[in-house]
């Protein structure tokens, strides 16, 4: 509740990963060196952000050795409108890129269930879209939230 009596307004939530680039540099073939972090990864901008080759076989472009970082923000429940607070990061968790990023996910909606963050509409890409449903979507929907998500024309099924 408010100072005035009303209900706290309902939030909506963004879901996304990005890279968080580590110090430290990747492993070389050509080099015959190892990382010096072996916590990261290198961060492929499409697809799952691990898959080197695209479907063509074709080698993808590095965009770091690094972290994923998942980042939960909140964002008001109606376009346009501007909510009692203002969109900022409830929750991040860290992982190796595309390992498995919907249970990354439910980790960081879990530590913002915690601490007292009712569920809403979320909204995911097609990073998370793609989960598996035991590893993110059931759970998600056990914590109340809404999916908001997106398919390619090619995963619509019938």
């Amino acid at each position: 509740m408010t100072d005035q009596g009303s209900p706290r307004p309902a939030l909506a939530y963004g879901l996304d990963a990005t890279a968080a680039a580590l110090f430290s540099s990747g492993p070389s073939r050509r080099a015959g060196l190892c990382a010096s972090d072996p916590d990261g990864a290198w961060f492929v901008r499409d697809g799952d952000h691990r898959e080197r080759e695209d479907h063509k076989g074709r080698p993808r472009s590095r965009v770091a050795w690094a972290l994923e970082a998942t980042v939960l923000t909140t964002a008001a429940t109606e376009p346009g409108t501007l909510g009692a607070y203002p969109n900022v990061v409830v929750g991040l968790g860290l992982g190796r890129p595309g390992v498995d990023p919907g249970a990354t996910a439910v980790r960081v909606l879990n530590g913002a269930r915690t601490r007292g963050f009712s569920p809403g509409p979320l909204g995911v890409d097609r990073a998370y879209s793609a989960a598996f449903a035991t590893r993110f979507h059931l759970s998600v929907r056990a914590m109340g939230f809404d999916l908001v998500i997106d398919y390619r024309i090619d995963q619509l099924g019938r």
